[in-house]
Formats: structure tokens, C-alpha cells, sequence
């Protein structure tokens, strides 16, 4: 049996502690595979069309994303949280919006809500 095609992410801060915080946490996926993490404001839509992303997970501020991705995932992240990150989530058209904050809790159950086990991302969270 093949062994599934991994789930292809892209990150996107400006802040390289939270890029420093997210690789880890992602790197624990098993079939997940970081295509790109990027600090600097660079034309994420160029990026997303040249490397085929399944997820972008991007700073809501400075990704440059105006609209969903046909095709793509999308978790945005804020320093919002509380009331303001629930009014931002209810307006925003990304899948998911996350408190830096609150990453290490909240980053893992999103992208398994996102992609479920047994559909053919095959991913696998350990612990879950």
C-alpha cells in the first residue's frame, strides 16, 4: 500500500519567535511537510501557486492574503484574543483564526479538525 501524499504547509510570520514556536509543534505531525517558512513580506499568492500548499498558516495582518485560496486551508494568526478574536474569526473567510497566544494549545486540534483522520491526508498527531 502507498504511503499517503503529506499535507503541505506553508508558514508565514513576520515575527521569528512565532515562526520559532510553530516549526516545532508542526514538526510533530507525522505527514505533515513545512514547504516554506517565511519572515520576511514576500507575495504569498506567488508562493502559494509555485509550492501547492494544502495549509497556509500566515500572520492575519501581514500576509498580503485578501480572499481564500481555491484549494487551501488557511489559519490566520493574531495577538487578538478574547471578544476581538471571535469577531475577527466570525468575519474572517479563513478556516480557522488563532491567537499566537494560545498556539501550543489551539494549533494541533485546528489542523486535525481541518483534516480528520482517515481522509487521505493521513496525518497523525501524536497523543490524539
Amino acid at each position: 500500500m502507498s504511503r499517503p501524499t503529506p499535507l503541505r504547509v506553508i508558514i508565514a510570520d513576520p515575527n521569528p519567535q512565532v515562526l520559532r514556536a510553530i516549526i516545532p509543534a508542526l514538526e510533530q505531525i507525522e505527514g505533515l511537510e513545512i514547504v516554506a517558512a517565511l519572515s520576511s513580506p514576500l507575495p504569498i499568492n506567488r508562493i502559494v501557486d509555485s509550492l501547492k500548499p494544502d495549509l497556509v498558516i500566515s500572520d492575519l495582518e501581514a500576509s498580503g492574503l485578501a480572499g481564500p485560496i481555491p484549494g487551501v486551508r488557511t489559519i490566520l494568526l493574531t495577538f487578538y484574543d478574547g471578544a476581538e478574536l471571535r469577531e475577527i474569526a466570525r468575519l474572517s473567510w479563513a478556516d480557522a483564526v488563532l491567537c499566537k497566544a494560545k498556539l501550543n494549545q489551539e494549533l494541533r486540534a485546528e489542523i486535525l479538525r481541518l483534516f480528520p483522520a482517515g481522509d487521505s491526508s493521513g496525518i497523525k498527531v501524536p497523543g490524539n
